[in-house]
């Protein structure tokens, strides 16, 4: 794929010292979802454009104690009854799918960690995680009608063929953080993770109604209304058109409706400090983003492209 240097621009907001290149880095060919035909990157030049279009939105990170849901919609209003386009514009925040508060129980239900291996249910590990974030000192996030919140069950329980997912995961996770074998070996023991709580019947009792009043109720400053069409039963507006991997540290997305995206750093961050051991930690960062590609292939199409910034 052809490269797209980053340069101080005055989209820029801060002064980032390295070269960056967006590039796309491949497509999801295993997806199963509906988001994407709407406006497909059909050429080598739309594919250039976007790029452009995605390098001339990443800035610094404004609002680094959460994540906010990796959704491409923008955001139209706050629980906390916060509707200024500009300063919900200026709220940057790493990204992960269902928001940080969804995504670190599922990461560290997959993983098996010890922070919640007492819990009977994935219901009562996500209280767990919901009282732990806040004493780490992160703010718990959502969204409303996310559907990461709504088809927890079956993100689990139609996990991506093994074939497919060792590349995928590659995307996130460098060779220089965990070699072939022990990926192999922590998406190994994730999956038999899962498949025994979904055996057991544990995410049966996900209630996304009580999640969306809990994230009212304690968060209502990070709960947010996206803009959608009540129009587009199908879709619900997603009209996304890509998914960007954001690597570096510090660096967010200003979102404008044409591209998921996701923060790896933060993953590992979370990883970090949910962990009680090394093969924890590695667990859960690997649950982040195995959870990410599980959430993605249910939302868009098959050959969705997928992008990153490079550090050349």
């Amino acid at each position: 794929m052809s490269e797209l240097m980053l340069t101080n621009t005055n989209q820029i907001e801060r002064d980032i010292s390295q070269e960056i290149s967006v590039r796309q880095l491949a497509t999801l060919d295993f997806a199963r979802g509906k988001v994407g035909d709407r406006f497909p990157l059909s050429s080598s030049e739309d594919i250039l454009t976007h790029a452009e279009m995605l390098r001339s939105r990443i800035t610094e990170i404004t609002k680094v104690n959460t994540a906010f849901c990796g959704d491409e919609r923008v955001k139209v209003s706050f629980a906390d009854g916060t509707t200024d386009p500009e300063v919900i514009e200026a709220m940057i925040t790493p990204k992960l799918f269902g928001g940080i508060w969804l995504a670190s129980t599922k990461a560290c239900y997959a993983a098996d960690a010890s922070i919640i291996r007492d819990s009977t249910s994935f219901s009562d590990a996500a209280v767990i995680i919901g009282d732990i974030l806040p004493k780490l000192g992160y703010e718990l996030a959502g969204h409303v009608d996310c559907g990461a919140n709504k088809n927890v069950k079956s993100s689990v329980e139609n996990p991506i063929d093994e074939a497919w997912q060792f590349p995928a995961v590659r995307l996130f996770i460098s060779p220089d953080e965990e070699d072939d074998a022990a990926l192999h070996y922590l998406l190994s023991k994730n999956r038999q993770t899962k498949t025994s709580r979904v055996n057991a019947g544990q995410y049966d009792s996900w209630d996304p109604n009580w999640f969306e009043t809990q994230l009212y109720d304690r968060a209502p400053q990070n709960f947010a209304l996206m803009k959608s069409d009540p129009e587009d039963h199908e879709l619900h507006g997603h009209n996304g058109s890509s998914l960007l991997i954001l690597t570096q540290p510090g660096h967010g997305f200003r979102k404008n409706g044409q591209a998921f995206s996701l923060t790896t750093p933060f993953m590992r961050e979370l990883a970090t400090k949910l962990g009680a051991t090394d093969e924890e930690r590695a667990r859960i960062q690997v649950g982040f983003v195995e959870d990410s590609l599980e959430v993605a292939a249910g939302i868009v199409i098959p050959g969705f492209p997928v992008f990153g910034e490079i550090v050349e």
